[in-house]
């Protein structure tokens, strides 16, 4: 055991946080942690932390790569643990939740005088510089030289070659934009939270599922309004709701609730934004970059702000046109229906729904039964198995935070090794933070207290949970969703690594979505589908011709859809590229530099103040990787497509190339499995964006004739559906 243990004080041998070890794999006491057992956790690890960094700069011995580089990695392992086991607690209530707020501001800073304690440490640099001129360091190559590397160059964006004056200002600033991140996703987390609107009326719900209705009734009693229906903007119910609900006024009012979400009240997130955007502007400068976006790609596959730059203009200028004319027939299409003058933005999504059912012949809810979500997970399983040969097996051994949290040991299914735990989390509650769904590892991969260690990965969604004893029943996009958030934790189960650092989805940012965008693709292939898709109640598959329609269907709006992401991408790169000293309005700034994404003069949300990927989101001036992992995603789809879903040599090579993780250059890791660089042209075809477009709402031609100054939209008559 190691000396850390053997020698814990008194006080903290009852401690949770320090109840984890190799019977269990290593998966937090998440049953027991809660926030009054952090603090004296912490003090003690980064205590612990201080005389390790310590006694490796004064070792005596004549540095080497294992006693220094290496040294300083082993030294992170159990801080960072530490971390990730307080921050995927989930807290059970609001009080907890602003305990673990309090807990994080102190933990936060405390972490960040270390970090800068520990690389401007001129004893520590020192080692690292007599290093650089040894034969050993020389010969280093792959994983060793990238480890050796990260460290050099941390050391210098921490201000090791700077004054003490200005090494004190980057630490300070440091701590100030720390701050104002947790406050941003702090804001956005809490705002909405607080967003919903009250129905008291039934015949409003008109258009709504059951499924939404009994989740919307549930909570109203929660929140005190016994037999009314409360609907909030997060995302599991949002969509689903502006896609259905028929009365428009609940829809506008819905909308203007959505947009205001991070603007108004106690969670006005736009002066915090400001603050925050600023202060990195400022801190890029004095670590000597133009700005941070020139800070952060340097990291990424595109490594400069021109070629991210010079890829969302190519998306833009094939998707415009075709959103454009998207948006000319959804217009013409409310006129005929509902004779709707002037389509307005509260109407889009319900009204594409409807043109979607029209020319498709079925919508998301309709599927709702083939998508039960014990069926749905087995059959992801199963894909998987297929895919890479992985093993999921349900154990009730290990602790959990909440009794809805289900956990696996996934192991190789041919010779049985261990392969990890994951923790899945999938059920939508008021104690998670804003998004969609996340992956995270409480556990990476790699050297832990010494030994090469199995990851602990967690997959965390919001599906809306069946009431009263009700099946769980998810729509085709929420399986979409888990196999994306799947394709992270199966990178990070995968991993071969030495360094919990180059790990699993420890990769460039615009990388890391690539092995989870690809996984939606296998969502809309046939033989997928007659795997994961069962009727809950008769078992019956989704008939043939919906499965086609399925696939055809995503590229239904896709001109619009693929418009909406590139100018998120431009958005983001904005804030974090050009100079924010004269933006006084978030409102004029987004306006102004996204205005070559507008359609029409249709009225838009304001995005910035509920961007949760940005503003402390991890993905600052990155938010473009998701349209780049998808360009090579499409790319390597195509192979399987023409090759076969589970081709054995494809797959092989897939699976090899998530291993590696960031241990090589990405780049050449993806020109190896594919044969050639990243294109945008298979991302273009996956959406009918090239060439001969086949895009249902682009391609269909609305006959208008200007009678008495009025539109006659002649539609094809609905497409029955055949859906037992």
């Amino acid at each position: 055991m190691n000396s850390l243990w053997t020698n814990l004080p008194a006080h903290l041998r009852d401690n949770p946080f320090f109840h984890f070890s190799a019977k269990t794999n290593f998966v937090p006491a998440w049953d027991k942690i809660t926030p009054a057992h952090a603090l004296p956790a912490m003090e003690y690890i980064f205590d612990n932390m201080r005389r390790e960094i310590e006694a490796i700069a004064q070792n005596p011995a004549k540095p080497n790569y294992k006693n220094t580089v290496e040294a300083l990695e082993k030294a992170y392992s159990l801080p960072m643990h530490f971390f990730l086991s307080v921050f995927t607690t989930m807290p059970k209530d609001e009080e907890e939740q602003k305990q673990y707020d309090d807990v994080e501001q102190i933990m936060c800073d405390k972490f960040h005088e270390l970090y800068m304690d520990v690389f401007q440490n001129k004893t520590l640099f020192n080692r690292f510089l007599f290093l650089t001129i040894t034969p050993e360091i020389m010969r280093l190559t792959g994983e060793r030289e990238k480890l050796y590397g990260m460290y050099a160059q941390t050391f210098k964006a921490c201000g090791i070659m700077k004054k003490p004056a200005q090494q004190q200002a980057l630490r300070d600033m440091g701590r100030q934009i720390s701050t104002l991140a947790r406050i941003s996703q702090k804001n956005m987390r809490e705002s909405e939270k607080a967003a919903f609107i009250r129905v008291s009326n039934p015949a409003r719900l008109a258009g709504l599922s059951d499924v939404l209705i009994g989740a919307a009734a549930a909570e109203a009693k929660k929140r005190g309004f016994e037999g009314e229906w409360c609907f909030g903007v997060g995302t599991s119910t949002y969509g689903p709701f502006m896609k259905s609900v028929q009365d428009r006024d609940l829809r506008r009012e819905m909308w203007i609730l959505n947009s205001r979400t991070g603007t108004t009240g106690e969670f006005d997130n736009r002066r915090t934004i400001l603050k925050l955007i600023k202060l990195e502007h400022e801190m890029a400068r004095m670590e000597g970059y133009r700005n941070p976006a020139a800070h952060s790609l340097q990291y990424n596959m595109a490594r400069t702000s021109k070629r991210v730059e010079s890829f969302l203009r190519t998306v833009r200028k094939a998707a415009k046109p075709v959103a454009t004319e998207e948006i000319a027939v959804l217009k013409a299409f409310a006129a005929q229906e509902d004779q709707i003058k002037h389509l307005k933005p509260w109407d889009l999504d319900y009204y594409k729904e409807r043109l979607k059912k029209r020319v498709l012949g079925f919508d998301e809810e309709q599927l709702r039964p083939y998508f039960e979500m014990e069926a749905v997970l087995q059959g992801v399983f199963r894909h998987f198995n297929k895919l890479f040969g992985l093993k999921f097996t349900e154990s009730t051994a290990y602790p959990k935070y909440d009794p809805d949290v289900r956990t696996f040991n996934v192991t190789n299914a041919r010779t049985g090794k261990h392969m990890g735990v994951l923790c899945m989390d999938l059920f939508d509650r008021s104690g998670k933070p804003a998004g969609t769904a996340w992956n995270i590892s409480a556990v990476s991969q790699g050297l832990f207290e010494g030994e090469n260690r199995r990851p602990v990965d967690m997959v965390v969604t919001k599906f809306i949970k069946g009431q009263d004893g009700q099946p769980t029943l998810l729509t085709h996009y929420d399986l979409e969703v888990l196999l994306h958030e799947m394709g992270h934790a199966t990178h990070n189960l995968l991993g071969q690594c030495r360094y919990q650092s180059f790990s699993g989805t420890s990769v460039d940012t615009d990388f890391v979505e690539f092995p989870s965008q690809i996984q939606e693709s296998w969502a809309y292939l046939p033989e997928v589908l007659d795997d994961i898709a069962r009727h809950h109640e008769t078992g019956e598959k989704i008939p043939d011709h919906i499965k086609k329609k399925m696939k055809e269907g995503r590229k239904f709006m896709a001109g619009s859809y693929v418009m909406n992401y590139a100018m998120k991408g431009w958005l983001d790169l904005a804030w974090y590229r050009k100079d924010p000293s004269n933006t006084r309005s978030i409102e004029a700034f987004e306006r102004h530099v996204t205005r070559d994404f507008m359609i029409g003069n249709m009225e838009r949300p304001l995005v910035s103040p509920r961007f949760h990927h940005i503003f402390g989101g991890g993905y600052e001036a990155g938010f473009y990787s998701y349209q780049w992992s998808e360009m090579m995603s499409a790319q390597l789809f195509e192979k399987f497509e023409k090759h076969g879903a589970y081709n054995r040599s494809l797959s092989a090579s897939f699976k090899k190339a998530l291993a590696v993780g960031g241990s090589r250059e990405e780049a050449d890791t993806f020109y190896t499995l594919t044969g050639r660089h990243p294109r945008i042209q298979p991302l273009l075809r996956q959406y009918g964006l090239l060439g001969k477009q086949f895009n249902y709402a682009a391609a269909f031609k609305p006959q208008v004739a200007v009678n008495d100054n009025r539109q006659d939209v002649s539609l094809p008559k609905p497409a029955k559906l055949h859906i037992s």
